[in-house]
């Protein structure tokens, strides 16, 4: 017990030795520490090309959708119904309102615009 003491004291001290600094022979000039570059500026191309575009999004939240679609092992007709009311939807909103600015006025509105009731099927009547 008194050896493994005593090799666990020499294994601090090698270590605390270890992190302390050396002291340098007076003939060496210490270099100053460097000092990193700033990080660079991004251009506004840059920028610009950064950030996914609106049809890239949509894109993105399509194949989200037919990945989903196919996990809960859907048809295929329910995946293109999907996909048709979707880019229905898309339409409707614009094509420069990214899918992640919709909320839930952008559903009801459409949901209404879709509706039977929301259209006029006979003018004269007004049915």
């Amino acid at each position: 017990m008194f050896e493994q003491a005593r090799h666990a004291l020499a294994l601090y001290d090698k270590v605390k030795t270890a992190s302390q600094p050396q002291p340098q022979p007076h003939h060496v000039k210490q270099l100053p520490k460097a000092v990193p570059p700033p990080p660079r500026q991004k251009s506004v191309v840059q920028r610009e090309v950064a950030k996914p575009s609106t049809a890239q999004a949509w894109q993105k939240a399509f194949e989200e959708q037919r990945l989903e679609i196919e996990l809960r092992h859907y048809s295929k007709r329910t995946l293109k119904l999907y996909t048709y009311w979707a880019q229905r939807l898309q339409k409707f909103v614009g094509i420069q309102t990214p899918p992640q600015a919709l909320d839930e006025s952008h559903v009801k509105a459409f949901l209404f615009s879709h509706h039977p009731t929301s259209r006029c099927l006979y003018p004269e009547s007004g049915f």
